[in-house]
């Protein structure tokens, strides 16, 4: 046998998938902590605050 069986190719599919999904939100989590922490040192230079 030198091919994966389908079963174990659906259940590589299956994983593949929410491991994707996973990078994409640590992406927006990481720019999600860099746009507060931008927001904190405004706020704490006395800065303008958005509205």
């Amino acid at each position: 046998m030198t091919h994966p069986r389908d079963d174990v190719v659906a259940l590589r599919g299956r994983v593949v998938a929410p491991e994707n999904g996973a990078t994409v939100l640590d992406g927006k989590t990481e720019q999600r902590y860099r746009a507060l922490a931008e927001l904190r040192r405004t706020v704490d230079a006395g800065g303008p605050t958005p509205s």
